[in-house]
């Protein structure tokens, strides 16, 4: 979990984590990466965008999670 709105996206993770899910498929895939936020709060945006090379590997997507009062007690 991490609180901060911007992100950076670092890159020997990606690669580490592509390699590892590769492992689980014969033939070249693409995945998701998915940056689960509560609704309302917002993320600006990563530090640094993903490169061809990473959007070639995933697809990156930010998706708003609706949660009821009080389980998030760090926005308040």
């Amino acid at each position: 979990m991490t609180l901060s709105d911007t992100h950076s996206l670092n890159d020997d993770g990606l690669k580490d984590l592509h390699r590892r899910l590769q492992i689980l498929h014969d033939q070249p895939t693409q995945h998701w990466f998915v940056v689960v936020i509560p609704k309302g709060y917002g993320i600006k945006k990563f530090k640094d965008n993903p490169v061809k090379k990473q959007q070639e590997q995933f697809r990156f997507f930010t998706m708003e999670l609706e949660l009821d009062a009080g389980m998030c007690p760090f926005l308040s």
